[in-house]
């Protein structure tokens, strides 16, 4: 039964390779418009987890106090920030992380953030 699936896997191999000698494929470009995809899929999902990360987080000084709060940090905050600016501070982040370019404006400040920066560093790393 595997081998008639491996089979089927090489016979449509053969068939790719068809497809690609009849239409005239810019490689260049598709590698292009591949690495913007997989670049804005990849800021999507690393600024949403870094926005859940504040939910699951235990501590009460996540980087949405650091940014939005008060200056001083003895004074008490009640911030409401909406979903849409978290989001957008997020995404922010999020592209100036995978591009280490990273201002410093956003910064993690529990030790959940900062193991959640790491891994995204090293994402945009390996990108």
């Amino acid at each position: 039964l595997k081998l008639a699936k491996l089979l089927r896997m090489l016979r449509a191999g053969r068939m790719f390779d068809r497809i690609e000698s009849t239409m005239r494929i810019d490689y260049s470009s598709l590698r292009l418009s591949s690495f913007l995809v997989v670049t804005l899929v990849g800021t999507h999902w690393l600024a949403c987890g870094f926005s859940l990360i504040t939910k699951w987080d235990t501590e009460n000084n996540s980087w949405i106090k650091a940014v939005w709060g008060p200056d001083d940090p003895d004074e008490e905050w009640v911030g409401s920030v909406t979903a849409v600016e978290k989001y957008v501070a997020a995404m922010y982040w999020s592209a100036m992380t995978i591009s280490t370019i990273g201002y410093g404006d956003i910064v993690p400040t529990t030790v959940l953030e900062r193991i959640y920066v790491i891994v995204c560093m090293l994402y945009g790393a390996l990108l």
